[in-house]
Formats: structure tokens, sequence, C-alpha cells
């Protein structure tokens, strides 16, 4: 859980292993261009998980590290190809779902900050199954997922809604489902 073989796609020969900054795996996220992101942390016996961090192989090498601190990157997995990591269809931006609602937009070349904004869930509406709703699961909800469709475009998205948000943080639509 700790470790990255990297394989050339090409000719299937191992390129090596790498470890990510953090000893701890949360979520692997690949790019168009074959670039990935790894998001990870540090876990003491009796604490939070703390030290959060992204860090960005490209062509299997360890690129940049972008410090989130106490941060969590948080979606709910429920969409295919949506999670809490979203690459810019050019693998040149990165979006990160943080503590479930807020987006911060950064360049993955440096990884330097370009934009942080809140784009929350809308509510859950009253009538979903309870399967969905938490009825079974309280420590569960569903705070969306995110992807980067499009240059300037950015999608929340969850069984119960779609938003589409411009990469300025403005809202340019919402769809829930009805209750």
């Amino acid at each position: 859980s700790d470790e990255i073989l990297f394989v050339r796609g090409d000719t299937g020969e191992p390129h090596g292993v790498r470890r990510p900054s953090s000893p701890r795996i949360d979520e692997l996220a690949w790019a168009p261009d074959g670039s990935l992101a790894v998001s990870g942390y540090v876990h003491e016996i009796g604490s939070e998980r703390t030290h959060r961090h992204v860090d960005l192989f490209r062509e299997g090498e360890l690129r940049t590290t972008i410090e989130l601190g106490a941060r969590a990157i948080q979606a709910s997995r429920s969409i295919a190809d949506a999670s809490g990591i979203a690459w810019s269809p050019t693998a040149d931006g990165l979006a990160l779902l943080l503590d479930g609602q807020r987006v911060r937009v950064l360049d993955a070349n440096r990884g330097t900050a370009l934009l942080t904004f809140d784009a929350p869930a809308p509510p859950i509406p009253s009538g979903l199954p309870d399967y969905y709703t938490k009825g079974h699961r309280p420590d569960f909800g569903f705070p969306g997922d995110l992807l980067w469709l499009h240059g300037q475009r950015l999608v929340r998205i969850a069984p119960h809604f779609v938003s589409i948000w411009s990469l300025d943080g403005t809202k340019v639509a919402e769809f829930v489902v009805p209750g």
C-alpha cells in the first residue's frame, strides 16, 4: 500500500517502483496523458489522518507534491470515472474536491493553487430510498464526485444531482432528482 510499480505501456517493461511522499495511499487518478495523481496521508496510532498530500507522477517519476495539510479529498466514488481528483482534458490542470464541498483548481505542472471555491452538493431530496438517504449507514453520505469535462467546466455529480461550474467558481447549471 505504500509503493507504486510503473510499467511501460508500449513494451510491458517495468519502469521502476516509486514511493509517494506519504506512506498510505488513498486514491489514484490517471490523466489523459498518462500522468498519475496519488493522494496519501500519514496515520499515527490513536490520531486522525494527517499530513495529506497529492503527488503528481509524470512518465513514472515524482514531479510535484501538493501539500493539503488537514484538508481531505472527499468524494462519493459512486459515479464511474469520477472521484475527488479530476485532471483537465489537457493534463495541465488538476481539481480536487476537498472536505466534500470545496473545489481547489491547481496548475498540475507547478502544483500551485489557481482558485478555490465552494461547490456544495444540494441536499438529498426526500423520498429517495433508504440506501441512498443514509437510512442504513448514517456515517456515509453522497457529497458527490468531480469531473473536468471541458477546458473551462467542472462537473459535480452524484446519483441525485449534477451541477456544472465554470473555472471562476460560478455555478452554471444544476439538476437535482425530484423528491
